[in-house]
């Protein structure tokens, strides 16, 4: 019975001892079969860390690569370090999408994108030149499934899908264009945003023109409600006057403050002063680039101070505020404008037609300047997106012929 007992024993033991070399053979990467059934336990029960990747392994997989066999990227960095897992960060994401709107046309040309759209990547970071057609592809199918950028921020790269000298030059790489000055100014490179907001010539015509849209939005609302004029009309037809006043208010139109002292900036877009609470506001409007938002808001506040303490001590105001109101040449808007809306104690959606005035010209001028070149973005409708922080306009594309 004893012997018994103890064969039952040896037979257990050694069903539990081949369990357990089962799952670590299974645990141990290796692409070899002979390593899968070795019997050394020594090595078996090691550290799992000393058997990720041996000698052999990393000897193999760069023996493929060599010889063109596997389109895997080396398990080792050219200093001899093992190879770490690339991260997507959202830049790199960012950049998928972009390119993938690229080349396929505002996703309008969904066939033969991948090459184009690899030639795109590739160009932007030639770090990542072993990245495969395909997993690049992938990246960008995760990116959407998984809902890993925003459509607001989807939608503002679709909307940068415009063929400027710079993208026929750079990316689609055409042989036929000399330079990619732009044909305004040729001084700078010919980019969307240089067109829209960096033009030293269109300065000052477009820039001012589109400037004064959304000061003239302002200025019309301030002056209905406080019963400066009667009706109200078109941004692009109304003509503000320099000075309307009444019992209660004066509301000035781009006029230069007279002070005891000189003052470098004393000339606002607009300034409003309630005569009964005794107190004026400097209101100066600024639609910069998107990237340049708060700088811009900062720069606007500083540029006034001295004439605000002047106007305070002149005019003898109880308080005199500046206040920026600001949007982007892309109809984005920063969270600092509904303060300035409320603080004119103007209608709360009034941003709305500051965002088509600015929308409508941005697109106009592009138009105007690249019209054998690049798609025409129209306003098609209207949609409010994202937190309170920004509100973004949503655009749809269309192609004149």
């Amino acid at each position: 019975m004893a012997e018994r007992c103890e064969a039952v024993r040896n037979d257990y033991s050694k069903v539990k001892s081949k369990q357990k070399i089962s799952n670590l053979l299974n645990d141990k990467r290796s692409t070899s079969e002979n390593n899968v059934a070795s019997n050394n336990h020594q090595e078996l029960l090691a550290p799992k860390e000393h058997v990720l990747l041996t000698e052999q392994d990393v000897l193999e997989y760069n023996t493929q690569l060599e010889s063109g066999i596997s389109n895997i990227q080396p398990v080792t960095t050219k200093t001899g370090k093992l190879r770490q897992r690339m991260k997507w960060t959202n830049e790199i994401n960012r950049t998928v999408m972009y390119c993938y709107y690229k080349a396929t046309n505002g996703e309008k040309e969904l066939l033969g994108y991948r090459s184009k759209m690899y030639n795109l990547f590739v160009n932007i970071h030639p770090q990542m030149k072993n990245v495969t057609e395909e997993r690049i592809a992938d990246q960008r199918r995760m990116i959407v499934v998984n809902n890993k950028i925003p459509q607001t921020i989807l939608d503002e790269l679709k909307d940068k899908v415009i063929n400027t000298k710079n993208y026929k030059k750079y990316i689609l790489q055409d042989k036929t264009l000399t330079d990619d000055k732009c044909r305004v100014c040729n001084q700078q490179q010919e980019t969307i945003e240089h067109i829209i907001a960096g033009c030293s010539i269109l300065a000052s015509t477009d820039y001012i023109r589109r400037h004064d849209y959304v000061a003239k939005i302002v200025h019309q609302h301030l002056a209905l409600h406080h019963n400066l004029i009667e009706s109200k009309v078109p941004h692009y037809k109304y003509s503000p006057k320099i000075l309307l006043e009444n019992s209660n208010t004066k509301l000035y139109w781009n006029q230069s403050v007279i002070t005891d002292r000189t003052i470098n900036y004393n000339k606002p877009d607009i300034i409003f002063m309630n005569k009964e609470h005794k107190r004026t506001y400097l209101v100066e409007i600024a639609d910069p680039l998107t990237n340049h938002l708060q700088r811009k808001h900062t720069e606007k506040i500083q540029k006034y101070i001295e004439l605000a303490a002047e106007i305070k001590d002149m005019w003898e105001q109880r308080e005199v505020k500046i206040i920026p109101v600001i949007l982007s040449t892309t109809a984005v808007i920063p969270h600092t404008l509904h303060r300035a809306i409320q603080q004119l104690q103007m209608p709360e959606m009034i941003f709305k037609e500051m965002q088509k005035a600015v929308i409508l010209d941005v697109n106009n001028n592009i138009y105007l300047e690249l019209i054998s070149l690049v798609e025409y973005l129209y306003l098609n409708h209207m949609q409010l997106i994202g937190s309170e922080e920004i509100l973004i306009l949503r655009l749809s594309t269309i192609t004149i012929i």
